[in-house]
């Protein structure tokens, strides 16, 4: 019927003609609107066009449809935020593990 957007488009398919290319990054976004052109990331990930990982979780960079993945830092570690891409906590002197 041609009434609204591709997916990954947004805009007014109907009246003004102008779907255009979302600016949600892929990897990172479940969907783009496709009236506003408005993302909706992945779990895990944040951003405007859902490029990042939030606070306190890694794995952006596998692209995955998990998205990003909390880390699991425990208390021998320095804190709660770990390697952005393997997950790997840094831990207090004389501690050992992931």
């Amino acid at each position: 019927m041609c009434e609204r957007c591709r997916d990954w488009f947004y805009g007014d398919a109907v009246r003004a003609k102008n779907c255009v290319p979302c600016s949600c990054a892929q990897c990172g976004s479940l969907r783009c609107d496709q009236v506003s052109g408005r993302c909706q990331c992945k779990p895990g990930v944040t951003g405007v066009t859902c490029d990042v990982c939030l606070e306190n979780h890694y794995g952006y960079h596998a692209c995955n449809d998990e998205g990003c993945k909390p880390c699991s830092c425990g208390l021998g570690s320095i804190g709660p935020s770990c390697d952005l891409y393997t997950g790997q906590c840094q831990c207090k002197p004389g501690v050992g593990g992931r």
